[in-house]
């Protein structure tokens, strides 16, 4: 229920309380844990927003012509990861970050209405994989402390 939420939403944010009630009662896992991890899931865990992030840099440079070598896909990687962090939990927040996410790598911002439709089109399925991601590490988090234990 609460990946169609956050599918159907594009919001992470309006699957939060049901995901933290079926990681309670469903999975069985500690309130305690599950109030701290989720909440630190959802912000950290944006592998879909980084990985989206990095092709929309790299599908611009090429299309415009601009060279950006093999060796800055590691500076790409890090500020599309520290982007990731600052966009808010609602549907269509990744598009605030890409002029600044253009402007870092000498990118033309007249790519932005592009870019703009290619986050409208594949926010909802990047949201399930975040929120996906934070459950994940939840429940990684638990079943290893856990087995230490």
């Amino acid at each position: 229920q609460p990946l169609v939420l956050a599918f159907s939403t594009a919001s992470s944010a309006a699957a939060y309380a049901q995901g933290t009630i079926d990681l309670v009662h469903k999975m069985g896992l500690p309130e305690n844990d599950v109030g701290l991890g989720f909440p630190m899931g959802m912000v950290c865990s944006k592998a879909s927003d980084i990985f989206g992030r990095v092709i929309a840099v790299l599908f611009i440079a090429y299309q415009t012509g601009t060279p950006l070598g093999v060796s800055a896909w590691p500076a790409v990687a890090l500020v599309a990861y520290t982007t990731a962090l600052s966009v808010p939990p609602v549907a269509g927040g990744g598009i605030a970050v890409l002029p600044v996410l253009l402007s870092q790598f000498g990118l033309p911002t007249s790519s932005l209405p592009l870019l703009i439709i290619l986050c409208i089109l594949t926010d909802n399925a990047m949201t399930v994989a975040n929120f996906l991601g934070a459950e994940t590490i939840v429940y990684a988090q638990t079943v290893k402390k856990t087995k230490k234990a």
